[in-house]
């Protein structure tokens, strides 16, 4: 069966397979930090069997891989603290009001010896 025909006849893409994943994401964050312990397991079930959750294992030694395997340790333990405390170790790291690092822009060398020099803007 073709992706095509398998999307058409289960009414869902891979694409939106994948946004479902992240909407479980969002939705096991929000019962976390909410403490509701019940909600936090179901979502995380949904989330961990998405192609959302594929993509975040891809990399076993990223943050946010990490911290969800700790946060389905916790939510099996009916620790939901613990939980919360790996979700704010994935939160961004950027302080209010901070500007994001500058990158200078690399010269590149003229073609002719004595030719105009080109900057290239690198946007991080």
């Amino acid at each position: 069966m073709s992706i095509t025909s398998l999307a058409s006849s289960t009414g869902k893409t891979p694409a939106n397979q994948s946004d479902e994943g992240w909407q479980r994401f969002t939705q096991l964050v929000a019962a976390v930090n909410a403490g509701n312990l019940p909600a936090a397991r179901k979502a995380y079930d949904g989330f961990a069997k998405s192609p959302a959750a594929d993509l975040t294992r891809a990399n076993p030694n990223n943050r946010l891989t990490r911290a969800l395997a700790v946060v389905g340790e916790a939510l099996q333990s009916g620790d939901i603290p613990r939980a919360q405390q790996a979700l704010s170790t994935i939160r961004s790291r950027a302080k209010a009001g901070t500007t994001p690092p500058t990158v200078a822009s690399p010269q590149t060398a003229p073609t002719e010896p004595n030719g105009p020099r080109t900057n290239l803007d690198v946007v991080v």
